[in-house]
């Protein structure tokens, strides 16, 4: 029992850190993309 119990937990920490991540990361993401769809943009 205590072992599904700790992989529960385990795998809730991990998608945690995973979104907190994902969270962290969207941003700069965005930022790097937007020059090049400002430059798609100004060509169409």
């Amino acid at each position: 029992m205590a072992s599904w119990v700790l992989s529960a937990v385990a795998l809730g920490s991990t998608a945690g850190t995973g979104l907190t991540l994902i969270a962290a990361l969207t941003p700069a993401i965005v930022a790097a993309r937007m020059p090049a769809v400002a430059a798609l943009r100004t060509e169409i």
